[in-house]
């Protein structure tokens, strides 16, 4: 089991440097700059100074060898629009969006689990076809128009809940006001990942439930409720907790929509407002920050997969 974590985590690592690579080429060959949103006066001498002064006149590659080599001893540069570390700037924007997309996540989880399963145990009831419904409306309906939905209706036509932001401005930071600003982007991060679970908790505990080992714990007079967890759903949820990692990097891709949205102030806000502006370290370390959340999650998940399917043998 400890040579196949090395293993990932070297994977892994040679995955974030492409990744970084990758990213760092494709910002840099995007028209235009950082120079573009000053003062349009400015003349073209004027421009290639301020593209010398922040280093963007040198090849990408000694480019990406320097901003490689700060990134190393800890160093994420510094922003070109706001004069500040990269680092401090995520450090204050990534507990957000942690925590909007983390609670999404459970949500999804807790609610998904539980109604795939009793639809699995009730097919073709009048419950399994309306939890088909939704799953096939919640992957079908685009988040930032169920969101611009969910404002027009409780915002803006019944006043129940705040629009926009983490909390209301001028009062105190408490728990209360946070939920509050919490319901509506949580309610659209969770939407797709728990129509997702649904469904494949639905198919996969259908498809054990009818397997030979099922039928055999049945026949021996053992009750449902130990044939379900002690036979059939350790196995079944083996693809559910694969999907589950799946759906990390598109809650971690889709918090740029909703938080631009909700004016959520997270890391995916940051990243919009960023790459807007053209300022490329924040880009850089933003997405280094979120390839590092995705792998270690898919690495996280992997090695629980591999305890859970006993026909892995890991050494």
């Amino acid at each position: 089991m400890s040579r196949y974590i090395v293993k990932r985590l070297l994977i892994s690592s040679v995955v974030l440097v492409l990744v970084t690579m990758f990213t760092f080429t494709i910002v840099q060959l995007a028209p235009g700059g950082p120079e573009i949103l000053l003062d349009e006066t400015l003349t073209e001498a004027d421009r290639q100074q301020i593209r010398a002064s922040l280093g963007l006149d040198e090849p990408i590659p000694v480019q990406y060898g320097k901003w490689f080599l700060n990134l190393i001893r800890g160093d994420m540069g510094t922003s070109f629009s706001e004069r500040s570390p990269v680092s401090q700037m995520l450090a204050q924007r990534l507990p957000n969006t942690l925590l909007l997309t983390v609670s999404s996540l459970i949500m999804a989880v807790l609610i998904g689990v539980p109604l795939g399963i009793y639809s699995a145990y009730r097919p073709n009831s009048p419950l399994d076809y309306g939890l088909s419904f939704f799953s096939m409306v919640g992957l079908s309906v685009p988040s930032f128009w169920f969101g611009i939905i969910l404002i027009i209706t409780f915002a803006v036509n019944l006043g129940v809940l705040p629009s926009a932001g983490m909390y209301t401005t001028g009062a105190g930071r408490t728990l209360p006001d946070l939920l509050r600003h919490m319901v509506m982007p949580a309610f659209v991060s969770m939407l797709s990942p728990l129509a997702q679970i649904v469904r494949y908790t639905r198919s996969s505990v259908f498809e054990v439930l009818n397997l030979d080992y099922i039928r055999t714990a049945r026949a021996k007079g053992m009750t449902e409720r130990r044939t379900l967890f002690c036979h059939a759903l350790k196995n079944s949820l083996i693809p559910v907790i694969t999907t589950v990692g799946l759906m990390i990097p598109h809650l971690v891709g889709g918090s740029v929509i909703v938080e631009k949205i909700f004016a959520w102030p997270g890391m995916g806000r940051l990243i919009a407002d960023a790459a807007f502006k053209r300022d490329y370290p924040v880009v850089m370390g933003a997405t280094f920050l979120v390839a590092v959340i995705v792998v270690g999650a898919n690495l996280f998940i992997d090695i629980i997969y591999g305890f859970l399917n006993p026909k892995i043998r890991l050494e």
